[in-house]
């Protein structure tokens, strides 16, 4: 890993709970695809790039969701690092 590069330890930011919560891959490295989808109760992911260190990944279909919830900590991420080029 580059000196420069940072360590993020990656969190669910599940729209019920108002607290994001820590997750860890189960080979300690990387999320699989199949993960992913447990993780977030979905079928398709998008990944959102919020800054050169820092993604998003979402449930690209969950404003198809009935209910629909709307995730204001993950909205408000990516209206803040939007601002950073």
């Amino acid at each position: 890993m580059p000196k420069t590069a940072t360590s993020y330890q990656p969190h669910l930011l599940d729209p019920h709970s108002g607290n994001p919560q820590p997750v860890t891959p189960k080979n300690g490295r990387s999320f699989k695809l199949a993960e992913l989808y447990a993780l977030l109760d979905c079928q398709t992911v998008d990944v959102v790039r919020l800054t050169e260190e820092l993604i998003l990944i979402i449930d690209d279909e969950g404003k198809f969701k009935h209910p629909a919830y709307l995730n204001l900590l993950a909205t408000y991420l990516s209206y803040d690092c939007s601002a950073f080029p």
